[in-house]
């Protein structure tokens, strides 16, 4: 992974360069975990204060969650500072107005990997602006709508597949240990069942800890489980 401090430097230069040029950077997000720590790097570089930061969707009730137990946060004063500073987009008028808006502003919203939510309505009325920018925040799993983006050029949503003339890139906010540290958690921990909800490749990672002598399960539909008190 890249160096955590010059990656933001770096995501702050780039955002504010596109901003400077009087364009709109949407941020697709995770909603909950990168979200809140978006916030608190453009509160760290003191972008609340120069530019409006809106946040759509699920982000904004979880980000206010986060900030009634804010002092559980690393840097809570820069993500409480960006959070409220932020405009809450409540209605799905609103956005239309958003983006009419002649100013400069940084969009916040789900979904992550530009599968849906509030992210898929900006990116497909910004793309056609070389001014404008899709900085994606988390990683993009294969033939997703984010993945093509980094990898083609093209946004392909619902109807649309078009080349973007937009700026376009990913910054790789990893939050996730890899596989070796989950695995070594496990084994310290020792617990009596693991469950495999989420992620790439569970099938061999449920085989992988059997074969440790680890009970693991991946739930499906078919083979749900149901946990008593």
């Amino acid at each position: 992974l890249p160096d955590r401090e010059n990656l933001e430097k770096e995501f702050i230069q780039d955002i504010k360069e596109v901003l400077d040029k009087d364009g709109i950077v949407l941020l697709p997000c995770l909603t909950v975990g990168r979200t809140q720590e978006i916030l608190t790097i453009l509160g760290k570089y003191g972008l609340h204060k120069e530019f409006p930061i809106y946040l759509d969707g699920m982000s904004i009730e979880i980000s206010n969650i986060y900030s009634k137990f804010e002092n559980y946060l690393r840097e809570r004063n820069h993500f409480i500072k960006s959070f409220e500073k932020s405009k809450k987009v409540r209605r799905r008028a609103q956005r239309k107005e958003i983006i009419k808006k002649k100013e400069p502003k940084i969009i916040i919203c789900g979904s992550g990997m530009l599968e849906g939510g509030p992210a898929v309505y900006y990116a497909k009325r910004i793309i056609e602006d070389e001014n404008n920018a899709i900085f994606l925040t988390c990683y993009q799993v294969e033939g997703t709508a984010g993945r093509n983006l980094i990898e083609t050029g093209r946004l392909i949503i619902d109807e649309i597949n078009k080349k973007v003339k937009c700026k376009y890139k990913l910054f790789e906010f990893s939050a996730h240990a890899d596989r070796e540290e989950i695995l070594e958690f496990i084994e310290k921990v020792n617990p009596k069942i693991v469950f495999l909800v989420h992620g790439e490749n569970l099938e061999n990672f449920e085989k992988e800890l059997k074969e440790k002598g680890i009970e693991a399960i991946v739930p499906t539909y078919e083979n749900n489980l149901y946990i008593l008190p």
